[in-house]
């Protein structure tokens, strides 16, 4: 019984193997779609992003890959220990692990005593401690400015 859908004649197909296509230059595949357009045009593109648009201190080290300024990053904090006349230890807080790399006298009032002191440094969890060998004594008093290396 004819059937005015499948009347027409189909062409047969020609299978010709290890045949070649040729495709124009401009043509690529991409998830089984052609592409004619070798570049994106600026209309598919967002506006340029300036220093306005990123917010102050928004670039933490956690968003930025190791290495990313290809120099090594030194953390450092500083923090004083002040030593009242009579006073031989004091204690600050710090960040945890932090390493003391360095630290001198910042202030001075009065006479300090003719006797030299020392100071001993150490970091313990995150208190720093600061201990004389000796007093200022008199009236005096010294502050100690301390630069730690963060870990």
């Amino acid at each position: 019984m004819p059937n005015d859908l499948y009347d027409e004649k189909l062409e047969e197909i020609r299978y010709v193997p290890n045949a070649e296509v040729e495709r124009p230059a401009f043509e690529k595949r991409v998830d089984g779609r052609d592409l004619v357009r070798k570049t994106v045009g600026t209309e598919k593109l967002a506006t340029t992003i300036g220093t306005a648009d990123i917010a102050s201190n928004a670039v933490t080290n956690i968003k930025m890959a190791d290495d990313a300024i290809k120099q090594a990053e030194l953390d450092t904090e500083i923090v004083t220990l002040a030593f009242g006349s009579g006073d031989t230890s004091k204690t600050a807080t710090v960040t945890a692990s932090s390493i003391v790399i360095g630290f001198y006298a910042s202030t001075v009032t009065g006479n300090p005593a003719s006797g030299a002191a020392f100071l001993q440094l150490s970091v313990s969890g995150t208190t720093l401690t600061g201990t004389l060998s000796a007093a200022p004594g008199g009236a005096t008093a010294v502050t100690y400015t301390v630069i730690l290396l963060k870990i």
